[in-house]
Formats: structure tokens, C-alpha cells, sequence
């Protein structure tokens, strides 16, 4: 979906800018010898370790940050925060890579142009991660990266694994819900899991009205992936054996072109659940604050 505006802008910038190129050996030393930052601007799913359809292995070239092409149009203000945060910014020398030069290129330019970095400051390494890994480069991938799933290992599974449960969850009734949800999905208010996460008992009485137990696998996914991302820990704390995220949500579901449906799904309740894990809900909280996967959202 983003292909068009890449292209547009690519043509729009290579019109005025001309950024320097690197080749592996130069990149390597300069990120190792002289500690310029680097940035990888593929698809965060890829970048934290799914591979690509191109390539036969995923995760990033080790000490790289990633800077995924689609948040280029996000809100400016969140623009802004997310370079500071990943530590690019006008004062650092960059490298920059993607999958190919094309996709270097667009980020780079677009920094000078849009985000006023110097060019004199930038590099593109425009041979990318195909190339790199080609040449026998071992990938770095986030520790975890397989609990933040992708579209298409999604629908995969759905079509395979008939216990899957899919969870949509929002805070309040769900009003978004009723009219657009991955098909099959149940809704969840957020709240009604937290709170009364310290009383066993009451947690295990809602995890079986909806039909969960401890061998339940699910996928858990929001408009808003910290929301989500709560949930996911309260059902770990739970016991819950495989909990997994859907990285971007429900826009990135409709964007790899998957079907919605609306309506209400209502659960089927399960009998026992097994034995709830005991353990310090503020533990999970601090993983949960502390957890570095990289999402669609930055």
C-alpha cells in the first residue's frame, strides 16, 4: 500500500539530492570503527526476525535500529519522538539500508529533505540486508519476536490450528469491534481482565466464560498494541502456555488484504482451566515496560 508514495517520493528527491553510497566493508567500519548509527528501514516484522519473502532468514545486521518506511507518514509529533527515541537524529551520522537501494534511498532523502539532516552526514549502504546475508552475514533478531506475529502467519494458522482464539481488545464495550474484526474473533474489555488480575479465582471464572484455559492458543490483538500487549501478560501470568500479539493490529490485518467481519462472537465456556501460575503481577508489568520488540507502530 505504501509502494506508490515511495515511488513518488523517490523520484521527487532523487531529482535534488544525491547522498552517498557505501559498500559492506565501508558500512561495517563505519558503524564498528567510528560509530556511525545504523538504520534499518525494512518492515519491523522483518527487522526483529520473521523473514521476508526474498530472503531465507530474518532479523537485522547486529547493532542496527529500525525505522520501518510506513511510519515516514505518520503524525509528525510521533515522527519526531520515534527518531529521538531510536537515537537518529541530526547531530549522529547515519548509515542507512533496507532490502535494496531503492528503499535506502527513499529514507535517506527523506531525512535531509523532510527531517533536515545534513546529507554530508548520511550514508546509504545500497546492496541492503539481501546482499549482506548473501555474503554470509549472521542476523541479530529480537529476543521473543515470535509472540509478535504477522498477517500472514495469522491467517496461516487459522486456516490450520482450529482451536486458535483470536482476542480484539479495547477498553469499554467495543464499539469498533461490532462493525470490524478479524473474522472469528471475540472481544475483550481490557479492564475486566486487570482488574482482578491479584484474585486467582476470579481470573480463572472469566478466562473460562471465555473459553480459555491453559492450553489455549491465542492470539491477542488492539487499536492499541500497549493495551494489547497487557493482556497478553495477564494471560501469561495466568498460565496460558502460547499468547502471541498481532504486530499492527487490525490495520495491518486489512492492509495485507485479509477479510473482517461485524457482529458479536460469543464464547464457548470451557470447563477447568488447570492450575493458575502464582506470581507478582508487578514482575510482569516492569517485562512488560521493558520488552523491546519492535512493533509496526514504532
Amino acid at each position: 500500500m505504501l509502494l506508490p508514495v515511495i515511488t513518488a517520493c523517490d523520484s521527487f528527491w532523487n531529482d535534488r539530492l544525491a547522498l552517498k553510497s557505501v559498500d559492506q566493508p565501508a558500512m561495517e567500519a563505519l558503524v564498528r570503527e567510528q560509530g556511525w548509527v545504523l538504520v534499518d528501514v525494512r518492515d519491523s516484522n522483518w527487522y526483529n526476525g520473521w523473514p521476508s519473502g526474498n530472503d531465507p532468514d530474518g532479523g537485522h545486521i547486529p547493532g542496527a535500529r529500525n525505522f520501518d518506511l510506513a511510519l515516514m507518514t505518520a503524525d509528525p509529533e510521533h515522527v519526531r519522538n520515534l527518531l529521538t527515541s531510536k537515537g537518529i537524529s541530526p547531530d549522529k551520522n547515519i548509515v542507512v539500508y533496507g532490502r535494496d537501494k531503492q528503499d535506502a534511498q527513499v529514507l535517506a532523502q527523506w531525512l535531509v529533505a523532510e527531517q533536515g539532516f545534513d546529507e554530508g552526514r548520511i550514508r546509504v549502504f545500497e546492496e541492503g540486508f539481501s546482499y549482506w546475508l548473501a555474503q554470509g552475514g549472521k542476523p541479530a533478531k529480537l529476543p521473543g519476536y515470535e509472540r509478535l506475529v504477522t498477517p500472514e502467519w495469522l491467517d496461516e494458522q487459522l486456516k490450520m490450528n482450529t482451536d486458535l482464539m483470536v482476542l480484539d481488545v479495547s477498553w469499554g464495550r467495543g464499539a469498533r469491534y461490532v462493525v470490524q474484526h478479524i473474522p472469528g474473533a471475540l472481544h475483550v474489555e481490557t479492564g475486566s481482565l486487570e482488574s482482578i488480575i491479584k484474585e486467582s479465582e476470579r481470573l480463572k471464572s472469566v478466562l473460562l466464560g471465555l473459553g480459555i484455559t491453559k492450553h489455549t492458543p491465542i492470539v491477542v490483538y488492539g487499536d492499541d498494541m500497549i493495551a494489547a500487549a497487557r493482556v497478553l501478560f495477564v494471560l501469561q501470568y495466568a498460565g496460558v502456555k502460547d499468547v502471541r500479539l498481532l504486530n499492527g493490529g487490525l490495520k495491518a490485518w486489512t492492509g495485507s488484504g485479509y477479510p473482517v467481519e461485524r457482529g458479536i462472537n460469543y464464547a464457548t465456556p470451557a470447563r477447568q482451566f488447570g492450575s493458575l501460575v502464582p506470581a507478582e503481577y508487578e514482575l510482569w508489568m516492569d517485562s512488560l515496560v521493558s520488552e523491546k520488540i519492535t512493533t509496526a507502530n514504532g
